[in-house]
């Protein structure tokens, strides 16, 4: 129980009345201290009784929501006992970003409900806890207050910012109708590469009965990899080359009025890693529904390695995965480019995506390059974010070499700007995508 400044003063004038009574041997003074003494034990009997009955809920809809999206959340409030409730105050304290809901309820009659809802523009990307919620009362006359925290599990994720890349020039791997890939995939394909024996787990779907039957014995169909390559996406993590301007990203409540007229906002800190997240899931959700099997690997705080493959099944991962990661990671990129080039194979595609540009990147890329890999690259600018501009020619030597490589700064358009495959081309600042 928390005491106020009134119940020190109401204390102070009690206090004094009886000494004044004992002095003056004068009724009135007596008669007020009876008065105060009983206004103060009232107040603490009815703070004591005034969070008693008192059931509280809160619930949502959804478990999952996009950057940019409005997040609902009902309250409500049941006074299970026959007392009548002056006052209730609920704070919020969940880790959303946001400033804490707070609402303050009046007169809750006994076995009476309240309902009210708080309606919050997700910023980040991210895992939120709805609670704990902190319920709290007290007496009319402000000498005491009373708090309950109820404890709530339940959980919200938060995906990046996915764009929709409608331009976006297809990478290509071997070309289209060229010599079947050698490789054991667990997807069926077109191209047909022979028949096995049957190992225990194959599927039924696969037994070729022709063979099985002239051969007495069960026999199942192999398939080799579609001529369209895998996709990887190499995501850069390293801490070093994390960028951010300092800003005070603080979401929006909205309210029940202001929702009809509310159009999800594509709007992106600024922040260098962010940018790139944003940029690996709209490209990784693109191919994905162009019918390439994608990978992604990233170093934050963990390793993310995600081996490729297709369907909707592989976008939620990715989504789910990009929501966690952090720019917390101690491999340089370069090192990260290296030690898993040999993961992508002749023919795959890759696509960089980083803030940096040294040396030991470019033999990392000429290693990638003698082994028939397409690469994409997309290179965040860090002047825009804080950052030293690269030097130029690095950078323009990629478009010698084959390798488009596309320049994203703070504003840009990532449905045109990741479609192109321009350096050197200076376009116009707008300040769109950025708070």
């Amino acid at each position: 129980m928390k005491i106020h400044k009134n119940f020190w003063i109401a204390l102070a004038v009690f206090i004094l009345m009886v000494a004044a009574s004992q002095f003056f041997h004068h009724m009135i003074f007596s008669r007020f201290a009876y008065l105060i003494g009983l206004v103060i034990l009232t107040g603490a009997i009815w703070t004591g009784l005034s969070l008693r009955g008192i059931i509280f809920k809160r619930s949502s809809k959804d478990s999952r929501y996009e950057c940019g999206q409005v997040f609902e959340e009902n309250y409500q409030i049941e006074n299970d006992s026959f007392i009548p409730k002056t006052w209730l105050k609920v704070d919020d304290l969940s880790n959303l970003p946001s400033i804490p809901a707070s609402n303050v309820i009046t007169l809750i009659k006994s076995h009476q409900n309240r309902y009210y809802q708080t309606m919050l523009v997700l910023t980040d990307r991210g895992e939120y806890t709805l609670g704990p919620t902190m319920i709290s009362s007290g007496d009319p006359f402000g000498f005491f207050e009373i708090r309950k925290t109820i404890p709530n599990e339940k959980k919200i994720l938060v995906f990046p910012l996915v764009f929709n890349l409608d331009y976006l020039n297809t990478l290509k791997g071997n070309l289209t109708g060229g010599r079947a890939r050698r490789e054991s995939i667990t997807d069926t394909t077109p191209n047909s590469g022979g028949v096995r024996d049957y190992h225990p787990g194959d599927p039924l779907n696969r037994i070729h009965w022709k063979t099985s039957i002239r051969q007495q014995r069960w026999f199942v169909r192999e398939f080799d990899q579609d001529p369209q390559s895998n996709l990887w996406v190499f995501l850069d993590g390293f801490q070093e080359n994390h960028l951010r301007v300092s800003q005070n990203n603080v979401s929006v409540h909205l309210q029940p009025r202001e929702v009809h007229f509310y159009k999800a906002e594509r709007i992106l800190p600024l922040d260098n890693f962010e940018y790139s997240v944003s940029i690996a899931a709209s490209l990784s959700q693109q191919f994905l529904k162009d019918g390439r099997a994608v990978g992604l690997i990233c170093t934050g705080q963990n390793t993310l390695f995600l081996a490729p493959e297709k369907g909707e099944r592989q976008i939620i991962k990715i989504l789910e995965n990009l929501s966690y990661i952090m720019p917390l990671g101690e491999l340089p990129y370069a090192a990260l480019v290296q030690t898993n080039a040999d993961l992508v194979t002749k023919g795959n595609s890759l696509v960089l995506i980083t803030s940096s540009w040294d040396a030991s990147l470019q033999i990392a890329l000429d290693m990638l390059i003698r082994k028939s890999i397409s690469i994409y690259f997309v290179y965040v600018e860090p002047i825009g974010f804080g950052g030293l501009a690269p030097y130029k020619g690095s950078l323009l030597d990629l478009q010698d070499r084959g390798i488009p490589t596309t320049i994203i700064r703070p504003g840009d358009d990532f449905s045109t700007a990741l479609g192109s495959q321009i350096w050197g081309v200076e376009r116009p600042f707008e300040n769109k995508y950025s708070r």
